[in-house]
């Protein structure tokens, strides 16, 4: 056999090719299913700190104290012990009915009732599981809750 047949030969042999495709394509998908991964961590600890700010705004609604958040809310949460660089503000703030802001010991321009609001910021880190490009390699998250309250 010359050179030209045993050429045509193996261009023609077509064994193995779905190996080499499978070798070719596993990569990128693994890449894929960890970024899906990576990606849904993330979604779930934003999640979790906007329900946890939500949880210590109803904490104070229902007759505890804001110097209290921090015990009583947030160390008591899972979300705490995975990640214990969790910080938290919350502030009083009251508006009128025309939604102009007011010093919470004033008293609204129109005489209208006053209404008492408030606000809880959580803030977190996430650390993504890779590196991955453009992405610092920590995400600060933040959760807010907003409810209006009696005083």
């Amino acid at each position: 056999m010359n050179m030209m047949g045993r050429v045509k030969k193996f261009l023609g042999n077509d064994k193995g090719v779905a190996a080499i495709e499978f070798a070719l394509i596993v990569p990128l998908l693994a890449v894929i299913l960890m970024g899906m991964v990576d990606y849904s961590m993330y979604l779930t600890k934003a999640l979790a700190l906007q329900q946890l700010a939500e949880k210590a705004d109803l904490y104070v609604i229902e007759g505890g104290s804001t110097s209290n958040i921090g015990q009583d809310v947030i160390q008591q949460s899972s979300l705490y012990t995975t990640a214990p660089s969790v910080t938290y503000t919350d502030t009083t703030d009251c508006e009128c009915a025309d939604g102009t802001f007011v010093s919470c010991s004033g008293v609204c321009a129109d005489n209208s009732v006053m209404r008492s609001f408030l606000t809880t910021t959580i803030t977190g880190t996430y650390t993504p599981l890779l590196p991955w490009p453009g992405l610092p390699s920590s995400i600060t998250l933040t959760g807010k809750a907003r409810m209006e309250y009696q005083r």
